[in-house]
This record gives C-alpha cells, structure tokens and sequence, in this order.
C-alpha cells in the first residue's frame, strides 16, 4: 500500500521540503506527491494506486474552510485511510485544523480558548487526547498501566456484576475512593472497552494496543448486563421552545393539574397537563383565555407542521469548533462527531426553511397557528 502526500502548491519548494522533512523525522515514505483538494479526484487515486496513508502539507492543502475539511476528513477516514499533517506540534489533522482554518469567515483566533485546550505535547506521541483513568504516559509515549487506578477500575466492575447496578456501584465505591465517582462516569467506564486493550482514534480500531486491565469474560458480562437492563423511554417534547402567544409574543409554558374524585368509596385521580401563556394570570394582559390541552395542541401542531425544520439555539456558528475540540480532546469518539457532524449539516442546508417561532390564539372554540 502507498503513502500520498497531498500539498496546497505542487510548485512550491518550500511546501514540498517541509513536508519531505517531517516525514524524514517520522520514518514515512512518500510515493506520490498531489496538487487537488477534489474529494473524488483523491478517491479516485485512491482506489487507482491502493493509497492507504495521506500527508497533508496543512489543512489547507485539503480544504480552506472547516466545514468543507471535516468532511472530506469523515469522507476519507470511512475508506479507513489514515491521514497525517506535516506538523510536529499538531500532526492530527483535526487538531491542526481547528487552529489554522475559518469557519464561515470566522478566524479561528476568535476561539482560541477553545482550541487551546489541547495538549500540544501529547498530540505528537501515540498518546492522544485524555488518558483514561487506570493509565498514563510512559517517556516513549505509550499507555501503561497506573496500578492504583488499575485496582480500582477493576473494583469498579467486580461491585458492579455483584449488584447489577450502576448507582450502587457508585455509592458503594464513593465509600472508600479518594476520587469522587457518579454515575455518568462509572458507566463510562464500564463501556469503554479500552480497558481491554483496544485503542480507537475516530473509526479506526487497533486492538491488542496496550495491557488490558480487564479480562474479555468480564467485560462481555458487564455490557450484556448494562444492554439488557430497560432503561425508561421519555418522550421529548420538541415544540414547548417554540411555543409564542400571539397576543403578547411571550413564550408558553406547561402546568399540571390533578382532580381527585371518589368512586364507590376509592379515591381516584386524573391528571390533566396544559399549555397556557405564561401571562394567563396577569391583570395587564389580555391572555387569560389562553389555556389548551397539550395532548390536543400537539396533536394540530404535528398535523400541520409535521416534516418542518425547527429552530436549534446549539446549532450556532461556534458548534462546529465545539464538537471538532470534543474529538480532538477525547471526550466524544469519531462515531459521535461523525453523526453531530451529520446533523450540523442538514440543519445548515435546511436553514432557511427553519421555523423560529410557532404563534397559538383561541379565536372562540378554534385554535390558530402562524409561525416565522
């Protein structure tokens, strides 16, 4: 299999040395040298010359904006490519992009506080982002086993196959650790199966990486306990952001009431839930009759507004930059970026038929809805 080094100027000398250079420093050959930021021109040369590494120069060479470099770097990294930037400081490519390239025209100096969260020392080595808990860093920059933190990983699955639970795990385990457990965390690590030795960077995985600390046997009978438990399913409530009264353009809420009856001697109750204009009690406001079952205005709102796009406050220009940090920094994998990323996407190209705000007033017994 081949090495492609891909650069920004095929004519540029200076380009072409630096990363000639770097990849001298890294024991990397370079069998074909590129000039083409087309994702399927690269593609094509990929399947043509069996390519299964890519240098690039910066991120430049593959992209000049962010949004357009992720995904060409999700693009290439589903073909199982890994790719390197020519850069001792910063060679993983998202890394360095996050860095040196704009965003919408943003510079990304406007966010270096988040950029400059990551660890320039550890990006160099195979230590990546965060080491997980039970680890750390040996002078060569590989994983090793921190045996104080190993016992206690291992505490943490023994007490969690004895009580099936992860709260009580962690109350069990909060009794005697110096380091304070919750539940979020101690699931974390019950799932993360680098504790058997596998190491993932983004889809890539490389098992057998480094020492295990736990066994396959246990760590199958922990994930087959915690996917069999049925966790309680919410249903999420997408419209109650979006809800205005069209009277006073304040926001609606949803109130509870419960009425209690007696039947043959046995108490009963029903409860009743409603959305109503936050200003229904306010004498300064003419809302007061603005009261409707929520069951029956979800219900008008699904039928009229079903296959619409709504508004997200998350989706901001600066979301890009946070999930692109979360990857760089370990605290999502590629498979979590890749589907943020994805919905990043449809909500930009779907922008401009988004729905900010959905209008309701009562006109006697009808219910009208507008929205903008």
């Amino acid at each position: 299999m081949k090495t492609l080094a891909l650069l920004e100027d095929l004519d540029s000398s200076e380009e072409k040395n630096k990363l000639i250079d770097y990849c001298k420093y890294e024991n990397l050959e370079i069998d074909i040298f590129y000039q083409n930021n087309n994702i399927n021109e690269i593609k094509l040369l990929i399947n043509s010359d069996e390519i299964s590494k890519i240098i690039i120069s910066s991120p430049a060479s593959l992209d000049n904006d962010l949004l357009g470099f992720c995904k060409k770097m999700i693009s290439l990294i589903d073909l199982k490519i890994l790719i390197f930037c020519a850069s001792y400081d910063f060679p993983d490519p998202f890394q360095n992009a996050i860095r040196t390239l704009p965003y919408f025209g943003n510079s990304p100096q406007r966010i270096s506080r988040i950029k400059e969260s990551i660890n320039k020392k550890a990006s160099r080595g195979q230590v990546l982002g965060k080491i997980p808990f039970g680890y750390k860093k040996s002078s060569s920059s590989l994983f090793i086993v921190e045996q104080n933190q190993a016992d206690e990983i291992k505490k943490i699955f023994s007490i969690f196959l004895e009580n099936k639970s992860i709260n009580k795990t962690v109350n069990q385990l909060n009794e005697f650790s110096s380091r304070k457990w919750s539940y979020q965390s101690i699931k974390h690590v019950l799932q993360n199966d680098f504790y058997i030795g596998n190491y993932r960077r983004y889809n890539i995985l490389i098992p057998n990486s480094h020492e295990p600390i736990i066994n396959n046997t246990i760590f199958t009978a922990v994930s087959d306990e915690i996917n069999n438990k049925v966790s309680r399913k919410y249903k999420k409530n997408s419209w109650n952001k979006i809800l205005y009264c069209k009277i006073c353009d304040s926001k609606l809420v949803t109130t509870s009431h419960k009425n209690y009856w007696y039947n043959n001697g046995q108490r009963k109750s029903k409860s009743y839930k409603y959305y109503s204009c936050k200003n229904i009690n306010s004498k300064d406001k003419n809302c007061k009759s603005l009261s409707i079952k929520y069951e029956k205005l979800n219900s008008l709102l699904e039928e009229k507004f079903s296959g619409y796009n709504f508004f997200d406050q998350k989706y901001s220009d600066k979301y890009l930059y946070k999930i692109v940090s979360e990857l760089t920094s370990g605290k999502i994998d590629f498979s979590e970026f890749k589907s943020e990323f994805k919905k990043l996407v449809f909500y930009l190209d779907n922008s401009q038929k988004v729905i900010k705000k959905i209008f309701v007033n009562k006109d006697s017994k009808e219910i009208i809805l507008s929205s903008s």
